[in-house]
């Protein structure tokens, strides 16, 4: 790697530090994140479901430091939060197989600190469909607005990328009275430059895409075969923003540690020419 390489590299470091974040993004004080499962009305059941000479010392120093800046700072332009919640009553009843599905949706909400205490900031709604037999069911976006971002965006970027992954895990005893658990669900949802305050709703394009098909939530069966309970399981939802910016100080962070012995012997003899 030549020395112009090099002077480039320590200027966007230079430059990628010194650049100044979007007012409505970077919340992460006082997070509070909730998983809620809406039923459905009881009027309206479904029918289912730059450097000089430096000592040795100074360079390891500081090309360690750079990589640990960097790391530190990509992390900023990725924001992670999730939620999970537990319930027994995924079903209206279980008197036969063609039961009715007891939710229509599930929201997550997150809530931040903005300085007058918690507010919601983010919310995204997922509804349950069925397929044509009654036999599966499939998750599809509903509604989406995230108002203050937990990943760091530029002063001048108002877009974000979101991916949201979904799962769900099954518990009950089968015929042979033996606990059962099984992972039924595990989707993810990819959602390009959303707008920080713009609501989406099922109309909009970017919420178009569905699940594929799923199983649905195993009842209990009793020797006889009776089926009983209502349906147990475990909803987690894991959502994660994701800026562009943050993807080019990593490249960055890879540059320089790919190049780490270069950069040094190009730095401690960058004034002996």
């Amino acid at each position: 790697m030549n020395r112009s390489t090099t002077t480039f590299l320590l200027f966007s470091f230079i430059v990628l530090l010194g650049c100044s974040a979007n007012k409505d993004s970077f919340h992460r004080k006082g997070e509070t994140v909730t998983l809620t499962l809406n039923k459905y009305p009881q009027e309206n059941q479904p029918n289912t479901l730059a450097f000089s000479s430096i000592t040795p010392f100074l360079v390891d120093f500081g090309i360690g430091k750079v990589k640990q800046i960097l790391e530190n700072e990509a992390g900023k332009f990725t924001g992670m939060y999730q939620a999970e919640i537990s319930d027994s009553n995924f079903y209206t009843d279980a008197s036969s197989k063609d039961r009715s599905m007891n939710y229509r949706s599930f929201v997550i909400d997150r809530k931040a600190d903005l300085g007058k205490g918690p507010e919601t900031v983010s919310k995204m709604e997922f509804k349950f469909n069925t397929d044509a037999s009654r036999t599966f069911i499939a998750v599809q976006p509903v509604a989406l607005k995230i108002d203050k971002s937990k990943a760091k965006l530029l002063q001048n970027d108002s877009t974000l990328d979101v991916i949201i992954d979904i799962r769900m895990v099954s518990f009950w005893i089968d015929i042979n009275q033996e606990y059962r658990t099984a992972e039924t669900a595990n989707t993810s949802f990819v959602l390009s430059n959303i707008e920080l305050g713009k609501a989406y709703d099922s109309n909009s394009k970017l919420l178009s895409k569905t699940s594929g098909w799923m199983f649905p939530i195993p009842l209990s069966v009793k020797p006889d075969g009776t089926f009983f309970g209502r349906g147990t399981f475990n909803l987690y939802c894991t959502v994660t923003e994701i800026d562009d910016y943050g993807k080019r100080i990593e490249t960055i962070r890879n540059a320089f540690e790919t190049n780490e012995a270069e950069i040094k012997d190009i730095l401690l003899n960058s004034g002996k020419d």
